[in-house]
C-alpha cells in the first residue's frame, strides 16, 4: 500500500508537469499507481490528464489500471472516479473541450451517467456548456455501446435513465441537470449552433421543455416549460430560431409546432421575442404555415454582428461552420501571399432580457440590410488596408533572407526583366559594402607606404 502511496503521488506529480514520458515509466513499473487519488480533493492522475487534454496519457493510465486492477475495478478507482466536486475524467474532458480525451475515455467504457454534485450535470451538459461540438460528437456519435444491467447493449444517446425528478424515464440525450435543463437548451442558451447541430443530430428531443430548477438559481430567466425556441425567441438569435424551425420542418418524428408550445405563464415564443424585430416576429407567428416561416427564415441571414476574419486556416480549404467566404483577398490587392476573407455572423449573448452587445436590438433589426453590409465592407476594407502591411513587411523580410545569397553571385533578376526593389537595395548595399573595402585597403597602403 505504501508502495502504490509513493508512486501514485510521483505518477500524479509527473502528470501535473506534463512529463509524458517519465510518468509512463511509472506507470510500466507500478501499473497500481493508476489508481491512486489523494485525500482531501480526491485528485487522482486520470483526472489531471484529461483536465489537461493529455489523451496519451489518459489512455495509458487506462490501461495500466486495467492491468493491475481488473476491467470491473479499474472502472470504479479510476475510469469513473470522480473528485470532491464529482466531476470524472470524462466530465472533465467535456468541460475543457478535449475531444481525443473523450473518445479513449468512451472507448475504454467510462460512464456517460456520471452528475457532478454542484449542477446534477452530466458530461453531455458540461459539453454543451463549453460549446463543444466536437466532444458532443465523440460521446454521443460514438460506436461503443452501454451496457445495461440487463445485459441489453444500447447506445449513449438513447441510454433510458431516470430524469432528475427520479421517476420520469427518458432517454440520456434529453435528460435535464439541476437547474431544469437539457442539453440542448444549454447549447442554445449559449448560442452555439454547432453544438445544437450535433444535438440534433444524435436525437436530441427538439420539444424538451425546461423543468423547475431543483437546485441553485438557474442563469436561464425563462420559466419552466419553455422550449429552446423560447430561448432563441427571447435572446433575438434569428440564426438559431431558423435552426430550430428548419429541424422541426426537416423531422422525421411527428411534433408539435414550436411556435404554438406556451410554457408555464402561457407564453409563446413570439410573445417572448421583442416587437421592434418584424423579421423574428413574422418566423415566430403560429398562425403562418410552418414552410413559410422556414422560407422566411432560408431568407435572411441573422444580423447579430459582423466579424472579418481574413487569413482564416481552414483544413481543406472549405469555410467552417458559421463562416462565409467573401470572394475577397486579405493582400490589400498586393498580389503576393494572398489569404482568403472570411465573415463570421457572431452569436450576442443572453442577458435574460433579449438585449444583445453593441447597441439596441430594436435599432439593428429596423436597419436595413445594405447599411450593414455597407458598414461590414467599410471595417472590411480598412482591416484589408491593416492586414496588407503587415504581410507585406513580412513577405520582405522573407523575400530579403532568401536574396541576399542569389544576389551576390549573378543579381539575377525578375521573369520578366524587371529587376526587383529587394534586389536593387541588395546590390546597393553591396556595392557600398565594396567601395568601403576598397577605401580601407587603399588606406593601409598609404600607411604602409609611409
Amino acid at each position: 500500500m505504501g508502495n502504490c502511496h509513493s508512486s501514485g503521488a510521483q505518477l500524479l506529480a509527473l502528470v501535473h508537469s506534463g512529463q509524458t514520458t517519465a510518468a509512463k515509466e511509472v506507470l510500466e513499473q507500478h501499473p497500481i499507481a493508476a489508481c491512486y487519488s489523494t485525500h482531501g480533493d480526491r485528485n487522482s492522475p486520470l483526472l489531471v490528464a484529461a483536465g489537461r487534454g493529455h489523451y496519451r496519457l489518459v489512455q495509458a493510465i487506462v490501461e495500466a489500471a486495467v492491468v493491475a486492477q481488473g476491467p470491473a475495478k479499474a472502472k470504479q478507482r479510476c475510469i469513473d472516479h470522480t473528485n470532491h466536486k464529482g466531476h470524472s475524467a470524462l466530465i472533465l474532458a467535456c468541460m475543457h473541450g478535449h475531444s481525443q480525451c473523450v473518445e479513449s475515455l468512451v472507448c475504454n467504457g467510462a460512464s456517460p451517467l456520471v452528475l457532478d454534485h454542484s449542477r446534477h450535470s452530466t458530461a453531455l451538459h458540461w459539453a454543451a456548456s463549453a460549446c463543444r461540438s466536437e466532444c458532443v460528437q465523440q460521446l454521443l456519435g460514438s460506436s461503443t455501446t452501454f451496457q445495461m444491467q440487463s445485459g441489453q447493449a444500447v447506445r449513449i444517446p438513447v441510454i433510458p435513465c431516470f430524469d432528475e425528478d427520479s421517476r420520469t424515464l427518458v432517454n440520456f440525450v434529453d435528460r435535464h441537470n439541476g437547474w431544469g435543463l437539457t442539453a440542448l437548451h444549454i447549447a442554445v442558451f449559449k448560442g452555439s449552433a454547432s453544438t445544437v447541430r450535433a444535438l440534433l443530430r444524435h436525437g436530441a428531443s427538439i420539444a424538451a421543455v425546461t423543468a423547475p430548477p431543483s437546485m441553485g438559481s438557474c442563469p436561464v430567466s425563462q420559466p419552466a416549460g419553455s422550449t429552446a425556441l423560447h430561448m432563441a425567441a427571447a435572446a433575438e438569435d434569428v440564426g438559431m430560431a431558423r435552426l430550430l424551425l428548419v429541424a422541426q420542418a426537416s423531422s422525421s418524428r411527428a411534433v408539435q409546432d414550436l411556435r404554438a408550445a406556451v410554457n408555464a405563464t402561457g407564453q409563446r415564443p413570439v410573445d417572448v421575442a421583442r416587437a421592434g424585430n418584424t423579421l423574428l416576429l413574422s418566423m415566430l407567428d403560429p398562425s403562418q404555415p410552418l414552410a413559410a416561416a422556414v422560407a422566411a427564415a432560408s431568407a435572411a441571414a441573422p444580423r447579430s454582428g459582423l466579424v472579418v476574419h481574413p487569413g482564416l486556416a481552414l483544413p481543406g480549404g472549405a469555410a467552417p461552420d458559421g463562416f462565409w467566404e467573401t470572394g475577397l483577398s486579405g493582400d490589400g490587392g498586393f498580389g503576393d501571399g494572398s489569404v482568403p476573407v472570411y465573415v463570421q455572423l457572431r452569436q450576442g449573448s443572453y442577458r435574460g432580457s433579449g438585449s444583445r452587445r453593441g447597441g439596441s436590438s430594436a435599432a439593428r433589426a429596423e436597419q436595413p440590410p445594405h447599411v450593414a453590409l455597407g458598414q461590414m465592407l467599410q471595417q472590411l476594407q480598412l482591416l484589408l488596408t491593416l492586414e496588407a502591411v503587415d504581410l507585406q513587411n513580412k513577405l520582405a523580410a522573407a523575400s530579403a533572407a532568401e536574396a541576399v545569397p542569389a544576389a551576390a553571385t549573378s543579381g539575377s533578376s525578375c521573369g520578366d526583366g524587371m529587376t526587383t526593389v529587394l534586389q536593387l537595395k541588395e546590390k546597393s548595399r553591396l556595392n557600398q559594402g565594396q567601395q568601403q573595402g576598397q577605401q580601407q585597403q587603399q588606406q593601409q597602403q598609404q600607411q604602409q607606404q609611409q
